[in-house]
């Protein structure tokens, strides 16, 4: 395994020298740029070895690793090199640039609001005609709906009067986070109806208890999951073979959608 993670640590140090290095045409330039997708995905998928019927834990403790976290930060370092080369050429990085660097920069475990703008602009930047539009939607999306599904207190918000967070410090100080994460994923909703039905902070400020506005940090949540179902079903109707956007929507049923909420 050693001997895998130093020759793709090698490889995508080597891609980042030579997509920084000055071409004399714009066709040298382009080589390093068209195999950064097909390098990272080897980066992400097999560094380190990792066994496929592992449990979810042991993924886990594998992408925690530091060579795991190598690879990523090269690969980052790949992408933005490229994205230099082509704008030293008067040229834009594509939506597949974005998408790449934003995914090195989830897996880094960077705060949010450092990569949604990123998948954002992909989608803005892909052009439906070639058929590029389905991957960049369903990676905002799908990104969307992991960061709802990780939040703390989803669990309980998809109960049916589940139990209530208690009061104290530390339980406030987690209710404004999970309101500033909410409000975040809520910048980039898939339906406009989603981001004018959200509560905004001030209203949830003025609310008498801590359990009305739980309350509402609840109806937001659940109102932005349902969004980001919409946006599944969309990539479902465009192609009913995306398997990708079939699993996402799995997995927002699980946590107590019905059928009529996410389909």
């Amino acid at each position: 395994m050693r001997s895998c993670v130093k020759y793709f640590c090698n490889e995508l140090a080597g891609i980042c020298d030579s997509a920084a290095r000055p071409r004399a045409s714009a066709h040298k330039t382009s080589i390093p740029v068209l195999g950064l997708r097909r390098l990272l995905q080897d980066v992400l998928r097999t560094l380190p070895c990792q066994d496929p019927l592992a449990s979810n834990a042991a993924w886990q403790e594998v992408k925690a690793s530091r060579a795991y976290r190598k690879g990523c930060s090269l690969a980052e370092a790949a992408f933005d090199a490229a994205a230099a080369a082509l704008e030293e050429q008067d040229e834009v990085a594509g939506w597949d640039l974005l998408v790449a660097k934003a995914r090195c920069l989830r897996k880094q475990q960077q705060q949010p609001v450092n990569w949604l703008p990123l998948l954002a602009r992909a989608c803005h930047y892909a052009s439906s005609d070639d058929g590029g539009m389905l991957y960049p939607l369903y990676a905002l999306h799908a990104s969307r709906m992991r960061l709802l599904l990780a939040m703390p207190s989803a669990a309980r918000w998809a109960g049916n009067g589940g139990g209530r967070r208690r009061g104290g410090e530390r339980e406030q100080q987690g209710s404004e986070q999970e309101r500033e994460l909410l409000q975040l994923v809520g910048s980039y909703c898939f339906l406009p109806a989603s981001h004018t039905c959200l509560n905004s902070p001030s209203q949830q400020a003025r609310r008498p208890t801590a359990a009305a506005a739980d309350e509402e940090l609840k109806e937001d949540w659940r109102g932005l999951l349902e969004d980001c179902c919409a946006a599944m079903r969309w990539c479902l109707d465009k192609d009913r073979t995306y398997h990708r956007a079939a699993y996402r929507h799995v997995c927002a049923s699980s946590v107590g959608l019905g059928a009529s909420d996410c389909w």
